[in-house]
């Protein structure tokens, strides 16, 4: 009989990872070494068809937080740009 895998989120540092099925209900992180129990089970099958789902998730997540981090930085590249235009005004206003 095949082991079967499943397909886990961490609460903590919120990676996704194979699991092999267990009947407790409880499992560690791998990545943060967190004690946890079992809240979503994401996917499940062989090793090889969890570790392939896990590699895909963990991906779409990185470029969801690259792209929101991203977004964030150039917004805050915008607000220090217009303080600083600001303060420039500022200060030429005072000089005159």
């Amino acid at each position: 009989m095949a082991q079967r895998f499943w397909v886990l989120r961490c609460c903590c540092c919120r990676r996704f990872q194979g699991q092999q099925a267990k009947r407790s209900g409880r499992w560690s992180c791998s990545v943060c070494g967190q004690r946890q129990a079992v809240q979503k089970v994401y996917g499940q099958g062989s090793g090889l068809e969890c570790r392939r789902h896990v590699q895909k998730l963990n991906l779409l997540q990185g470029e969801a937080e690259e792209a929101l981090g991203w977004t964030s930085w150039c917004v805050e590249d915008s607000l220090n740009d217009s303080k600083n235009r600001a303060a420039q005004h500022e200060d030429s206003s005072v000089q005159q």
